[in-house]
């Protein structure tokens, strides 16, 4: 019998590992949960040569669809691995049949009652996720959310606070009488809760906070220290917020002009910070810590009862100008998230929010 040269097994074993498929060409569909929507509508495209792209689109949102792409590979077979620039989002898949399953951050399939919408299809959803049973009508002045688990809070205007979960097996809602916010610093606020449901910690502070999954931005970064009843041990989980309506001026407000004339380089640690649901507003006139009361409508503001420190600076005679601009006067608010105009007859003052 003749026998073959030894570089032809070489060669065949070559060409069988490259036929070995080790890429995907497909598409693949499904509605995620949202803390504080009915779904995120997903969409993953596996091309075959090892790129993919993602859109989010959370649903009865008028936020733009977000999408990312990048790189994956195929781990025994069945896993597929997503890798990005950002790590954060979708990273471990399991191919099974024609279904992709996504996994949790510890590499497990999820379970409980949610289990069935981490399963991703070829075929598009016709209906969304079936809304949670939770009022949206509820009127807030802050509502801070999270992502991976999905989680909301928010401080109602009926002084109860609203807490919101997709934890274990399935989704939790609990509701409380407010709690008394704590000072932390000039900025930063803690709330804190202990019964018999659940014991968590809320810190919020005023810096700039993107979700992580799609391309909104919040004025406020949040940190919730949270055990339920049922738990062994705390979770610290992630967030982002905003105030809500006229609650948007609890923020810390520059001062940029009076009547069209910039401030001064002396004079720009002038600022103001209210706390609308107490009626009160602190600050500095550029010198002199300054503090005092308001009365609000949602679109007027009214300034009193104005008080400050005595310390003597090169300035004072702006800071005077700028505290008389605030006694004892009635503005017309026009707020967005970053800008601050107020404004009547005879005075307009212009402000940035602190980032």
């Amino acid at each position: 019998m003749k026998k073959l040269p030894l570089f032809f097994f070489f060669a065949m074993l070559i060409v069988a590992c490259n036929e070995k498929n080790d890429a995907i060409n497909e598409s693949f569909y499904g509605i995620l949960p949202c803390a504080d929507c009915p779904g995120i509508e997903y969409e993953l495209h596996l091309n075959d040569d090892n790129t993919f792209k993602e859109n989010q689109k959370y649903l009865e949102s008028d936020v733009d669809t977000f999408s990312s792409d990048g790189t994956y590979r195929l781990e025994n077979d069945s896993i597929v691995v997503l890798e990005r620039e950002v790590k954060e989002g979708i990273t471990r898949l399991v191919l099974r049949d024609d279904q992709l399953i996504i996994l949790g951050a510890d590499g497990k399939e999820v379970e409980g009652s949610l289990a069935e919408y981490y399963i991703l299809s070829k075929e598009k959803p016709e209906s969304t996720i079936e809304e949670v049973d939770y009022d949206d009508a509820i009127e807030y002045s802050f509502k801070a959310i999270g992502t991976e688990p999905f989680w909301n809070v928010r401080f109602g205007l009926d002084d109860i606070i609203y807490i919101h979960g997709i934890w274990g097996e399935g989704e939790v809602i609990y509701k409380f009488p407010m709690p008394e916010a704590k000072e932390l610093n000039e900025h930063a606020k803690s709330y804190r809760i202990e019964n018999d449901e659940l014991e968590m910690e809320l810190l919020v502070s005023p810096e700039p906070c993107n979700d992580g999954m799609s391309d909104n931005s919040y004025t406020h970064k949040v940190n919730l220290h949270l055990k339920l009843a049922e738990w062994d041990e705390f979770q610290d989980l992630k967030g982002c917020g905003n105030y809500e309506g006229i609650y948007q001026l609890n923020n810390i407000w520059i001062l940029e002009s009076i009547n069209g004339e910039t401030i001064s380089e002396n004079n720009r640690n002038a600022h103001l910070q209210f706390n609308i649901s107490e009626g009160l507003f602190y600050g500095n006139g550029g010198c002199n810590n300054i503090n005092g009361s308001i009365e609000h409508t949602e679109t007027t503001i009214s300034f009193s009862k104005i008080a400050t420190t005595l310390m003597a600076c090169e300035n004072l005679d702006e800071e005077s100008k700028f505290l008389a601009k605030l006694e004892g006067s009635t503005y017309n608010i026009k707020l967005s998230k970053d800008d601050l105009t107020l404004e009547n007859d005879h005075n307009e003052l212009v402000f940035k929010r602190l980032e």
